[in-house]
């Protein structure tokens, strides 16, 4: 709740970034969990997930509350 603004409903934000992020060309896979990070030579070429490996030229991590456990898999791909 924001006084001088309404109420957001969590799932109305989330769909109208999805839309616009879609409208952008970027590809949303839903029930796709990452599993690691391609990493060479200090940089990402691509992600693993449960759904087979996918190659790019940008990564962006965008997961909220769960930003911490996508970094520690890029760090442990960085170091292995």
């Amino acid at each position: 709740m924001q006084p001088s603004a309404g109420t957001a409903r969590h799932d109305a934000v989330a769909w109208g970034y999805a839309r616009q992020a879609d409208s952008m060309g970027v590809d949303i896979i839903q029930n796709c969990e990452v599993i690691g990070f391609d990493v060479s030579a200090g940089k990402i070429k691509g992600i693993r997930t449960s759904r087979g490996n996918i190659k790019a030229k940008k990564v962006g991590i965008c997961v909220a509350g769960s930003t911490n456990i996508l970094a520690e898999k890029i760090k442990y791909d960085i170091t292995n």
